[in-house]
């Protein structure tokens, strides 16, 4: 009867495993003996045999969403498969966290740490930079940001914190690249120009060189030179300015 017992186990559901009443049952033999019998094999009880499986399901989803509510988490995990009630996902959570956390939370000291090198950062400057994560967390993959302000305060630094805090998220994939480009060389150099643009105008950037329209129309096919900063940007796409 143990080797029935054994055998049963090891093909039951591993999402749903059978309690010792099922099992019992299904084999037509006392509880109070499957218990037994199962304790003498080495075999933990369902609900044990059971983490193995859901713990795995539970940091894969907390992973994606560290916050999540109890009430979505069954749900979520109900749609997996598992018949279980939010009483129960609740202190299974709280038995997982507590000897584990998801990668995002163990990150999120170091995202933060990210722009502590800002001189400002918890005072002067933390509406901006509370803007510039906001604009990055923006769904589905971020605003466009415009970053103002007179030369030398360190616009290309903020822009490169907020790149390294960017790949943090899941709006940006980790293999996206950082490329600086100033306004002297957009003026300069057409083929690096928002292609979504559209009109003519004279530029009126601290870079005054003049872009041949031949030269523009063979590198983008748009005869378009810029007014101000915001003209190169999408006209159907949101921006924050920073």
């Amino acid at each position: 009867m143990k080797q029935k017992i054994i055998e049963t186990i090891q093909n039951e559901n591993k999402k749903n495993p059978l309690t010792d009443e099922e099992l019992g049952h299904l084999l037509g033999i006392l509880r109070e003996t499957v218990t037994n019998l199962r304790k003498e094999a080495g075999i933990p009880d369902s609900r044990e045999r059971r983490k193995i499986s859901i713990f795995a399901d539970m940091k894969a989803i907390l992973e994606q969403e560290p916050s999540i509510s109890e009430r979505k988490l069954t749900k979520e995990l109900t749609a997996r498969g598992y018949a279980i009630g939010k009483y129960a996902v609740g202190g299974l959570k709280a038995e997982l966290l507590s000897q584990w956390q998801p990668i995002k939370e163990k990150q999120k000291v170091k995202e933060d740490d990210l722009f502590r090198s800002i001189i400002g950062y918890n005072g002067s400057m933390k509406s901006q930079l509370q803007r510039a994560q906001a604009a990055i967390l923006y769904p589905p993959k971020g605003l466009h940001c415009l970053l103002y302000g007179p030369s030398g305060v360190g616009k290309s630094y903020l822009a490169e914190l907020m790149y390294e805090y960017a790949l943090t998220t899941d709006n940006f994939s980790r293999t996206r690249r950082f490329l600086l480009l100033t306004a002297r060389i957009m003026l300069t150099i057409p083929s690096c120009s928002w292609h979504s643009c559209s009109g003519t105008a004279k530029g009126r950037l601290p870079a005054r060189e003049r872009i041949k329209r031949e030269s523009w129309n063979s590198a983008t096919g748009e005869s378009f030179f810029w007014t101000r900063y915001t003209d190169c940007l999408p006209k159907d796409r949101r921006f924050c300015s920073i």
